[in-house]
């Protein structure tokens, strides 16, 4: 008898596991449901890269201004980001969802381990031509100080100047904030221009996300956008983000509806 409750205890706990993993794997594909449309668009879309044209033309144009009106002596220097700024991540986002699988730690070191993010439209043409003007190019990214190694693998596989470890400076601590990284360049050099995909790739002032703060920080910098600050276009996945959640730890299911009840109609 109770072998045979043994039995059916063993049977129940297996289909309590089995409906348990159906259901987590349920909500990851419900979660990539909604990031399909961003990945394709990314893509597919001719629009995307022509953005990435667009944000880098100007930015040609805006260097060679910045730099006639800037002061002679300091040493010069351009910032730019790297995900979704210079490389492209788009394959493993894509991979998430064509697996079901959800954003880990691990998954994200094997993709940044691989080094086969491919270059984003215009920006090794921009940072060419900034090395051309004598102006040194820092990759500040909140990629961390261990994945050094394989991000200057695919840098250098395609050339980018200055991909050595003296200009590549990562995230060494918890902080996401990139500020205390831009004053350490600006300590020796002048900052002639940023790119990012970010607002905090470009001030402090952008790393609050709470919305009053944020709008009035970017009315305070307008006049910087498409002159020092270019910024690159990424719907896929950002800091934009906690305007929507704030720093709530919600279920995918949560999310899902937090995202409908921020939606504004007419």
């Amino acid at each position: 008898m109770k072998k045979a409750i043994y039995l059916v205890l063993a049977f129940l706990i297996l289909i309590d596991a089995s409906c348990n993993k159906k259901s987590e794997s349920n909500n990851i594909a419900v979660k990539n449901e909604y990031m399909i449309q961003s990945v394709l668009w990314y893509q597919h879309s001719g629009e995307m890269t022509a953005l990435y044209y667009q944000a880098y033309n100007t930015a040609k144009l805006m260097l060679d201004i910045n730099l006639k009106e800037s002061p002679a002596g300091k040493k010069k220097a351009v910032i730019v980001d790297i995900d979704e700024t210079v490389l492209s991540n788009v394959k493993y986002e894509a991979q998430l969802i064509l697996s079901d699988s959800t954003n880990t730690k691990s998954y994200w070191k094997r993709w940044v381990d691989s080094a086969i993010a491919d270059t984003l439209p215009g920006a090794l043409e921009f940072l060419r031509y900034a090395q051309s003007k004598g102006v040194e190019v820092f990759y500040i990214s909140n990629r961390v100080v261990a994945d050094v190694s394989s991000s200057l693998k695919n840098l250098q596989k395609f050339n980018f100047p200055y991909a050595d470890e003296k200009h590549m400076i990562f995230k060494a601590d918890k902080s996401s904030s990139k500020e205390s990284r831009r004053k350490l360049i600006a300590s020796e050099y002048e900052i002639v221009l940023l790119c990012g995909d970010n607002l905090g790739d470009f001030s402090s002032a952008f790393d609050l996300r709470e919305k009053k703060i944020l709008n009035d920080s970017i009315q305070t910098y307008k006049s910087q956008f498409g002159k020092k600050f270019i910024v690159l276009p990424n719907p896929m996945y950002g800091a934009w983000e906690k305007q929507i959640f704030g720093d709530g730890n919600y279920s995918r299911s949560q999310k899902d509806s937090i995202r409908k009840a921020q939606l504004q109609g007419f």
